[in-house]
């Protein structure tokens, strides 16, 4: 079986090696047509967390700044108010209106969109499209977008802590107050009943020895001022983190390389390398088939292995090279081999029946 098919595989050897050349050749010249150009832009934003501003943040320790960020982008790039926010600002705002456009964003825009950590501070925005116009106003968009929505989160939350120490502080301070003025009624109801107490009232010894209940009116007027002192401070702490926060933004994302216009277009090579390789495997195949279907279909004889028994062999011609012969000389060389083999034949049956 190997014999035949090695056989088989060098008799057709220019066939069978047809596929993988020519298939490759073809698709590697469609796709390099078809693959569309593309204006590939960049930019650069240094990431840091000011270390003398108190702000705070929900990053993961574990991770650098810049992968932190990258994380944060990758998220925001799911959500579709945020794609449609970017899309809003570029070339690409008619497809905001329709289902089929929002679909359509993803490609254009989600799908072209790559980010790289470099480091611990650096990440490099990619993103790619037909028009060098658009790769620029893309990137800038999504600066633009993601800054302001960083902004408006921060300025949010930092409205929502400071209403709600505002609160907070109002009602420690009534309180503060209707316990002061529960103080005050009671020295003054004590002073009308007995004005001889007027010198113990100003001590600071004698509530606690002379009345237990002006100690309690006391301790509850401390306790409340104590409060309205801690949630006044934590109301001046939320203002400061505010501020820091929206100081602190300007430091810990600065674009270092702005987005600039693509000088030239290119082609994807995974695009231009993949489909040769893929027609080339194709190609591959489709021999081996080729060389299992000449295998099968072949019903020629070459050899006493490939007679079918029980054939009886009369005699064997060889087969002659007649590329070494001079042209003058193959004529004669012919009719002796034709003569040598008709001869063998007749003498054959004569031998056997000698025996």
């Amino acid at each position: 079986m190997s014999r035949k098919f090695l056989e088989a595989l060098f008799r057709n050897k220019r066939l069978l090696l047809l596929p993988p050349l020519l298939i490759p050749l073809i698709v590697g010249a469609v796709s390099f047509v078809t693959t569309p150009l593309y204006y590939e832009g960049w930019t650069a934003v240094w990431l840091s967390q000011p270390t003398y501003l108190a702000a705070t943040d929900q990053d993961n320790r574990y991770l650098s700044p810049a992968q932190n960020q990258a994380n944060r982008l990758t998220e925001l790039l799911k959500t579709q108010s945020f794609v449609t926010d970017v899309a809003r600002r570029t070339a690409l705002a008619p497809l905001t209106g329709s289902a089929a456009g929002q679909e359509r964003l993803q490609t254009l825009l989600v799908g072209q969109i790559s980010m790289q950590p470099s480091g611990n501070n650096l990440l490099a925005i990619r993103y790619r499209a037909t028009s060098p116009q658009v790769t620029l106003q893309v990137l800038q968009a999504l600066l633009d977008a993601y800054t302001e929505k960083t902004s408006t989160d921060r300025t949010s939350q930092g409205t929502l802590a400071i209403s709600f120490y505002e609160s907070r502080v109002q009602a420690t301070q009534d309180q503060a107050k209707q316990s002061t003025d529960a103080l005050r009624r009671y020295q003054q109801a004590r002073l009308s009943i007995d004005p001889s107490v007027s010198a113990d009232l100003s001590g600071s010894n004698a509530p606690a020895t002379a009345d237990p209940q002006l100690m309690q009116l006391q301790g509850r007027a401390e306790f409340d001022q104590k409060q309205l002192d801690e949630a006044r401070a934590s109301l001046d702490k939320a203002r400061f983190q505010v501020d820091a926060a929206d100081q602190g933004q300007d430091l810990s994302f600065q674009v270092i390389d702005p987005p600039r216009i693509p000088s030239g277009a290119s082609r994807d090579l995974k695009k231009l390398i993949i489909a040769p390789i893929a027609a080339l495997l194709v190609g591959l195949i489709g021999s081996t088939v080729l060389l299992v279907i000449l295998l099968a279909s072949d019903r020629s004889i070459r050899a006493e292995a490939d007679l079918v028994p029980p054939v009886r062999v009369l005699g064997i011609v060889p087969r002659l090279n007649l590329k070494r012969v001079r042209k003058q000389d193959r004529s004669t060389a012919i009719r002796r081999a034709i003569g040598f083999a008709a001869g063998s034949t007749h003498m054959l049956p004569a031998a056997q029946r000698t025996k």
